[in-house]
């Protein structure tokens, strides 16, 4: 019990909120997920079936949606779903290179795309010409493969919600599994994508 309970509060602090609103949501999830389990795959043992749930960030979405709207965010709750999306596209789903969010020659760096794709699911702007506003990401380059550098668009700490505030950029990309890193002399964000950490 100690191991859910430490997971329910680690998933409260990622989110900013209310421990108890979460804990709420785990357990109808949770009762959801063993309602579906017995309807759908009964010859899944519940461990097996709570690891298949679990394993690309689905159950966990359910629960910070369940936690916001719970606490009438609404569209908290439908912008981490957005992410969830952005992250785990479907596998047949197309890939178009962005024509906002990063320079036309980094567009078809797929670690780029990704970033962008996620960061404009969350709401967050993407720039469109070189002296415009909004985030730019950029590949890190040979020496820190599979990284990315974003710059944030100058009205990033005043914004509200999940993806708002100062911490709004790098909250959007650890909700989609990636690893970051701010800069703090630079002001940029560094992040690496799931499929990269392991390489770390």
């Amino acid at each position: 019990m100690t191991n859910r309970i430490s997971a329910v509060q680690r998933l409260a602090e990622q989110l900013d909120l209310p421990a108890e609103a979460v804990a709420i949501s785990y357990r109808m999830v949770r009762e959801a997920l063993k309602t579906h389990r017995q309807q759908y795959h009964p010859n899944l043992s519940s461990e097996a079936y709570l690891r298949m749930a679990f394993a690309d960030g689905y159950a966990i979405t359910a629960i910070a949606a369940a936690s916001f709207r719970l606490l009438r965010r609404d569209t908290d709750a439908a912008l981490v779903e957005a992410i969830h999306n952005a992250a785990h596209p479907r596998p047949d789903a197309p890939r178009n290179a962005p024509t906002a969010g990063c320079a036309p020659e980094d567009a078809n760096h797929p670690e780029v795309q990704g970033a962008v794709v996620i960061l404009a699911a969350a709401g967050l702007p993407a720039i469109k010409t070189p002296r415009g506003d909004g985030f730019q990401v950029v590949p890190a380059g040979p020496e820190l493969p599979g990284w990315v550098f974003i710059d944030r668009d100058r009205d990033h700490a005043t914004r509200t919600g999940f993806a708002g505030g100062p911490d709004g950029y790098e909250r959007v990309l650890r909700f989609a599994g990636w690893l970051t890193q701010p800069e703090p002399d630079t002001g940029l964000l560094a992040a690496c994508p799931p499929e990269h950490i392991h390489a770390l």
